[in-house]
């Protein structure tokens, strides 16, 4: 069974998704293997891929988690996820990293929070100094008025497993085609306040993301 200590660079863990909707998969990276500074964060790849049913073991191919096939920007997570019980996140076993796992993601400053939609970012970009990019984890503050080379990127926030697993589950549902209301219902959308929040990050920038090219869709242009 994993602990802890099996948490390590590499990582690819099953993760259930709400209601009983399938399962999705995700590839974790300890920032203190990639990073110079020194300052720990757990990076969560979303990789593009569902399954109805758990996998067995002998289904996990590491090299599938070998290609960077990611579904959304890489998340930050404040703590291990679950080990045990009946909302584990099970540890499939470790895929080597690729040149762009060694990349350390930029994130736009949060200056508000929930999901930031296009226009929004466009009007931050458009500001004296641009959009405020925390780059190396650092609070030091680096602008960028290049919409086109952040357009992608995620907030800057560390969020729980089960907030992870939210938007998890509600990008992986929309990447199949299976309708949000099949699991929500519209009432829940509107007044669940992580279902909500979840949804809202489920945007088009997140389009952009799959779309762009691998590793320099992780930094922006600050030039």
């Amino acid at each position: 069974m994993a602990n802890k200590k099996d948490i390590q660079s590499g990582a690819v863990m099953e993760v259930p998704l709400h209601a009983g909707k399938g399962f999705g998969y995700v590839k974790l990276i300890l920032s203190e293997d990639i990073c110079q500074h020194g300052i720990y964060c757990m990076i969560v790849k979303i990789y593009n891929k569902y399954s109805s049913s758990p996998l067995s073991q002998s289904d996990f191919k590491a090299e599938e988690f070998e290609t960077d096939d990611l579904l959304v920007y890489p998340y930050l997570m404040h703590s291990v996820p679950p080990l045990r019980g009946t909302n584990k996140w099970r540890l499939l076993g470790t895929a080597k990293l690729t040149e762009e796992d060694h990349i350390v993601p930029d994130y736009i400053g949060s200056w508000k929070f929930g999901g930031i939609s296009e226009q929004e970012l466009m009007m931050e970009c458009e500001k004296e100094y641009g959009c405020d990019i925390v780059r190396n984890f650092e609070n030091k503050s680096v602008f960028s008025k290049d919409y086109e080379s952040i357009k992608q990127m995620g907030i800057w926030g560390h969020y729980s497993h089960d907030a992870i697993k939210g938007i998890l589950t509600i990008n992986l549902l929309q990447s199949i085609r299976k309708p949000i209301f099949d699991l929500y219902s519209e009432e829940e959308v509107k007044k669940n306040f992580w279902i909500h929040f979840c949804y809202s990050v489920a945007t088009q920038r997140q389009q952009y993301f799959k779309d762009m090219p691998k590793v320099s869709r992780l930094k922006a242009d600050i030039s």
